[in-house]
């Protein structure tokens, strides 16, 4: 009998000891079987504004070669010859553009960029003015240009709209 209550003890023990590990030891420790970890994607801002006027209608883009950027470059009004270097063996540039507007008080930015399930999502953020915002009278088209490190995920992308207060 005593015997049988020192096996299980030890199994006891043995249960405990694996509890610790899995919820509090180091993360090679854990399992991450059936899950898949968001992982984010850094980028640099290459150029923003609001004044894309070739641009009408909302539109991404992804640019994988200088002569795709050197006429997106064009698109957003840039001084011809401005168009910066990129190395598109390791890079790959994004653009996102608003349409136009009316109206100022719109903006549109990359908020994030993560890799899960098979691909790279781009989170965009797009503010709109709100009740009691005094905007400029002036047509705008905001747009967004960023550079990312090369993948050959498929893009998607997710709209956060968002209403600034004013009052």
């Amino acid at each position: 009998m005593r015997d049988l209550l020192v096996i299980f003890g030890m199994i006891v023990a043995a249960i405990a000891v694996g509890a610790l590990l899995f919820f509090f030891g180091p993360a090679a420790f854990r399992s991450t079987v059936g899950q898949d970890i968001p992982r984010t994607i850094s980028f640099r801002l290459m150029k923003e504004g609001q004044s894309a006027p070739t641009m009408s209608e909302r539109a991404n883009y992804r640019i994988q070669d200088a002569n795709q950027l050197s006429e997106l470059w064009g698109y957003v009004q840039a001084t011809p010859g401005s168009v910066p270097s990129v190395d598109f063996s390791k890079e790959e540039v994004f653009a996102i553009f608003d349409g136009t507007h009316t109206t100022g008080g719109y903006r549109i930015q990359v908020d994030r960029i993560t890799e899960e399930n098979g691909s790279r999502i781009v989170h965009v953020l797009r503010t709109s003015p709100g009740e009691g915002c005094v905007t400029a009278s002036a047509v705008t088209s905001p747009f967004q240009i960023i550079a990312v490190p090369k993948s050959t995920l498929p893009l998607t992308h997710v709209d956060e709209m968002v209403t600034q207060d004013c009052r």
